[in-house]
């Protein structure tokens, strides 16, 4: 299990990943690697976001007009928003 006790950078966690899993020196011999990581991981992050925005916006789009907030917290119902 990874020691949480100090913060690593991103580029450090992976490196040490990438040399446990194909030897010592491999990423630092293989920066390509290194990139590729750093890539898809910033990749898997960003569309795990935009997977959140849009199911925000699919449940505004699904709601009656009882279930709106009348405070102005929470969701929004599109509808209110769109231009004609």
């Amino acid at each position: 299990m990874p020691d949480f006790s100090c913060p690593v950078s991103r580029l450090q966690l992976a490196r040490d990943e990438i040399n446990k899993t194909f030897g010592v020196g491999f990423a630092e011999q293989h920066p390509e690697v290194l990139v590729a990581v750093l890539n898809a991981a910033s990749s898997d992050w960003a569309a795990s976001r935009l997977g959140v925005a849009i199911e925000r916006v699919a449940q505004a789009l699904l709601l009656e007009e009882e279930a709106v907030p009348q405070n102005g917290s929470g969701i929004v119902r599109a509808t209110t928003v769109m231009r004609p």
